[in-house]
């Protein structure tokens, strides 16, 4: 995927998170990535939960680190980021671990039984972004579909299909909104909450991503990012991988031409000038902004919202994301 049209995904991925195709290259998050595991398949843990602030990498932990640990385990990982389709994106998440496809005529909520019943360590249906529908307004008609999927899929296939809720921090509280009609609420000490990067994960994710994938670093750059990156304590994620993408998109990957650059306080907001750049200047910037305004992002209300014409909010979005 390109970012503001600097060609993509890369070693370091800017907006978009790693996924299953890029676990190879998704360092930093061992220990997280154990005590999530061990959550997600303790015995008694049907419903669990996953939170963490906007731009704290849960999605990458989560598509890059959990669905291939469980599999290497005999335990089907099914990611659901959206909710608009719910059949639809259930069908791709199944696609992208290569399981079996739906039959003819068959539901999600038969399809989802099926694949937890074939699967020889059962299934985890992972539920991200939970906040984009908790928060709607007008999602309440979404939500109550989920929630009867979600029991009627559980009742039927039992304690082999488990459930992984995702929410962002601001949000977390709101799960129980779901658990009315899905009959699913993480008992407690079922949920975990992922934290920043201390300078040492930093550094550690920045130089052996760079190892892997062949990408020069000047020896001790890594390190001086992390520093620089943690000056205030532990980074987020998203700032790391900003700020690395930056690096190599203006080729600075040299210690002196990082130094020179003036560091992560001047290369995340340059990332987001060339982004606004290449997405369309002012149109680009109105939407950007109205998009940090508000948690709902839909083409529509941002089109009313900007004054801009729909195709151009359309177009936009998709350079963002």
């Amino acid at each position: 995927m390109a970012v503001g049209g600097i060609p993509g995904p890369g070693p370091f991925r800017g907006f978009v998170p790693y996924d299953e195709a890029g676990a190879a290259i998704f360092f930093g998050r061992s220990a997280e990535l154990q005590v999530l595991a061990a959550q997600v398949t303790r015995e008694a843990a049907r419903a669990t939960a996953l939170t963490g602030e906007a731009g704290v990498g849960k999605t990458s932990l989560l598509r890059a680190g959990l669905v291939p640990h469980l599999a290497r385990q005999g335990v089907l990982g099914l990611y659901v980021g959206a909710y608009r389709t719910i059949d639809q994106e259930l069908w791709q998440s199944a696609s992208r671990v290569h399981a079996e496809p739906p039959a003819s005529g068959e539901n999600a909520t038969d399809y989802l039984v099926r694949l937890a019943r074939a699967s020889s360590g059962g299934t985890l249906l992972i539920l991200d972004h939970l906040e984009d529908l908790l928060r709607d307004p007008a999602g309440a008609p979404k939500l109550a579909e989920l929630g009867e999927m979600l029991a009627t899929a559980a009742t039927a296939a039992g304690p082999r299909l488990r459930f992984l809720l995702c929410a962002e921090r601001g949000a977390f509280h709101l799960l129980d909104r779901l658990q009315p009609t899905s009959g699913l609420s993480p008992a407690p000490q079922s949920w975990t909450e992922l934290g920043r990067l201390g300078q040492e994960q930093a550094a550690d994710v920045i130089e052996k991503t760079a190892l892997q994938t062949g990408t020069f670093f000047e020896a001790g750059l890594a390190a001086a990012v992390a520093v620089d990156l943690c000056r205030r304590g532990p980074c987020l994620p998203l700032h790391l991988q900003i700020v690395a993408r930056t690096l190599l998109d203006l080729r600075l990957t040299s210690l002196r031409r990082y130094e020179r650059s003036g560091g992560a306080d001047l290369l995340i907001p340059l990332f987001f000038e060339r982004l606004v750049g290449e997405a369309g200047g002012r149109p680009a910037r109105q939407v950007l902004m109205a998009v940090a305004a508000s948690p709902i992002c839909r083409a529509g209300e941002l089109a009313v919202r900007t004054r801009l014409p729909r195709p151009v909010v359309d177009q936009i979005l998709s350079t963002f994301v």
